[in-house]
């Protein structure tokens, strides 16, 4: 789950952080854009949320200095709080293609000869992603168009072996610029890709001018890790919504998920992404009691009825932190 601007006013973080839980979220990773990590902290300090919770800090689209970015996670606060742990930094490479500013292969239609922009010259990206090479921290980097994936991929193979960067498990928010030729070269690069079905147009929705070309089933097909998240705040966090969206994927039938794909993306896969696997993620003997009883079987249940799904009974590390009022009346000793 990813969450916006709720920083700095824990009532807001506190009611949000129980809408989740009714939705069975156990885990949210947060990319921290507008505020220091200190400030983000001490929000979640006050708060004192049910979820766990992985802060990645945010480096500015476009700097001109790498090496400032990177010293907010050195001043990153040392004591966190229960369950908060920070991870990062997240680069934006490229835009978007609502805006027209994901970099592409090929022009947009109707403006010949633009094809979008890097927030980083050559060179800054080099330090970039040289000084995660040196760095403990996890890498994530949003990155959109095809041209822009074409340059990150072949500024690592240039810097270090695939096996290095398969260690360091390099996130690609969205990925949509991974391409039929790129896609055996991200999974050597051992890249993980975070996937957003909100951003896809709903069944039975026109096409839009921008409308990402994503694969999901071809990544998994690849051995390319999948995981997918909300990137955004309001009702789109609905896991739910996300899973019936990756499921019918209307603009391209043939890379929708099965909803058990789905829902592995959505635990296992997110655990991978966040390189927490050994410890959450899964239902088995020695990982965390992170569970949720939902109202339907998601598996099962017709289309239509997937977003209205709601948990019962959400556990975080065994301890129960939502239960449905119908459910606690009737579990009640008579």
């Amino acid at each position: 789950m990813l969450l916006r601007g709720f920083w700095g006013h824990t009532a807001i973080v506190n009611s949000a952080a129980q809408r989740y839980a009714r939705w069975g979220v156990t885990s949210i990773h947060q990319m921290n854009s507008g505020h220091s990590l200190e400030v983000t902290v001490a929000t979640l300090a006050l708060a004192n949320t049910p979820q766990k919770w992985t802060i990645y800090s945010w480096a500015p689209g476009v700097v001109t200095s790498i090496a400032g970015a990177w010293a907010a996670m050195d001043a990153a606060p040392k004591k966190l709080p229960a369950r908060v742990r920070i991870n990062g930094p997240k680069w934006m490479l490229d835009g978007t293609p609502i805006e027209q500013n994901a970099l592409k292969r090929e022009p947009y239609a109707g403006r010949p000869g633009w094809r979008g922009r890097s927030n980083h010259a050559d060179e800054q990206l080099r330090e970039i992603l040289q000084t995660a090479l040196r760095r403990p921290e996890q890498l994530a980097l949003h990155v959109v168009g095809d041209a822009e994936t074409d340059r990150v991929f072949s500024m690592m193979e240039t810097l270090a072996p695939p096996s290095v960067w398969k260690q360091m498990r390099v996130r690609i928010e969205h990925g949509d610029g991974i391409r039929a030729d790129t896609l055996a070269k991200a999974a050597r690069l051992g890249i993980v890709v975070i996937q957003n079905p909100t951003h896809f147009p709903p069944p039975g929705a026109p096409r839009r001018p921008g409308d990402p070309h994503s694969m999901l089933r071809s990544l998994l097909a690849a051995g390319v890790p999948l995981a997918l998240g909300s990137d955004g705040g309001g009702d789109e966090t609905n896991p739910f919504l996300n899973i019936m969206l990756a499921s019918t994927y209307a603009a391209s039938r043939g890379e929708a998920l099965s909803r058990e794909q789905a829902l592995l993306a959505y635990t296992a896969g997110a655990a991978h992404a966040e390189r927490q696997e050994r410890s959450k993620g899964r239902v088995m003997p020695g990982m965390a009691a992170d569970l949720a009883v939902l109202s339907h079987d998601i598996l099962t249940v017709p289309t239509p009825v997937l977003p209205a799904t709601r948990s019962l009974l959400t556990l975080v590390d065994g301890e129960i932190v939502f239960e449905d009022p119908e459910l606690a009346a009737v579990a009640q000793p008579r």
